[in-house]
């Protein structure tokens, strides 16, 4: 056959596939908003998305998972709005802000599976699941104190190295009361998700194009960095840079 006729139908495919993906993701027969606290549970063809309110207290202990390339998927037993937002939005979580301190403290359990690659349908879920905890997002400019961080010591480093060699393995972060696991992790995003977990603005000063696995305990944040800096060779520096964040509003309480 043909490779350009071959192509064109791929192409044609693709296009075909995500616009019905657009259909059903935006089918409200399929949508549970605000019911028994589920704040959104729907399942198609393509994908099951399943987020509902749950009760921290409830949980002596919990595992957290989550990618965002090259699409959102998760399956969490318990997080918060800020780590949930955060992941949508690809930042860390200090540059969520909530704007009501009353409405700072919800958590959830999420399920997120996308069984097409699909830009549209990503965008779609990521949406509908704003829209569907009743929020506003928008963006402003602050200036702050950053933490600059570049890896001193290249042979510590590289003991961590990932052995699976492949952009196409997943990242997979596993979070519990007592550790977090990074697998096959960039160290920019290792350092995204713990300048969340300390209220920190960790920004990597240089392309660290490989990747690690990583566990660290539970600590306060003294005595991680300075595991970082004896285990994998990091040095921390800290200095004003301008930062974008999201400022997160409820709906309900805007009304109010």
């Amino acid at each position: 056959m043909n490779i350009k006729l071959l192509t064109s139908f791929a192409i044609c495919l693709i296009l075909t596939n995500c616009k019905n993906i657009s259909e059903t993701t935006g089918h409200n027969n399929n949508v549970v908003l605000n019911t028994n606290k589920y704040v959104l549970d729907f399942e198609n063809d393509s994908c099951k998305v399943t987020i509902k309110e749950v009760n921290k207290k409830d949980f002596a202990s919990f595992k957290n998972s989550y990618c965002s390339e090259p699409f959102l998927g998760m399956k969490a037993d318990c997080i918060s709005l800020k780590q949930l937002l955060s992941i949508i939005k690809k930042t860390d979580s200090t540059s969520i802000l909530i704007d009501n301190d009353e409405f700072n403290h919800p958590y959830y359990s999420a399920f997120i599976d996308q069984k097409v690659i699909c830009k549209m349908q990503d965008t779609l879920i990521k949406k509908k699941i704003i829209d569907a905890l009743l929020i506003t997002i928008e963006k402003k400019l602050f200036t702050i104190d950053t933490i600059m961080v570049t890896v001193n010591d290249k042979e510590k480093y590289t003991r961590f190295s990932n052995m699976v060699i492949s952009d196409t393995i997943v990242s997979k972060s596993i979070v519990s009361q007592d550790s977090v696991i990074f697998e096959n992790f960039e160290l920019e995003k290792i350092l995204t998700h713990l300048g969340g977990d300390f209220n920190k603005v960790l920004k990597l000063d240089s392309k660290e194009i490989q990747r690690i696995d990583l566990k660290l305990k539970r600590s306060d944040w003294d005595t991680t960095r300075e595991k970082l800096e004896t285990d994998l060779g990091l040095a921390f520096n800290t200095k004003s840079a301008s930062k974008e964040k999201y400022i997160v509003k409820s709906l309900s309480m805007i009304k109010n």
